[in-house]
């Protein structure tokens, strides 16, 4: 089950919302990419502490 299942009208990941269950301390390359990602674009919304499901 995941959380569009068990709420509807929660904000899902798209080119807005980015989820991220943890952030890596040993790769911070990966998500440091994500972030600069939304600050060159439209912007949008990291939640730290968060899985997509």
């Amino acid at each position: 089950m995941n959380i569009r299942e068990l709420y509807p009208d929660v904000i899902t990941e798209n080119m807005e919302y980015e989820y991220k269950a943890m952030l890596n301390p040993e790769n911070p390359i990966k998500w440091a990419k994500t972030i600069v990602g939304y600050a060159n674009d439209h912007g949008g919304i990291l939640f730290v502490g968060v899985s997509n499901d």
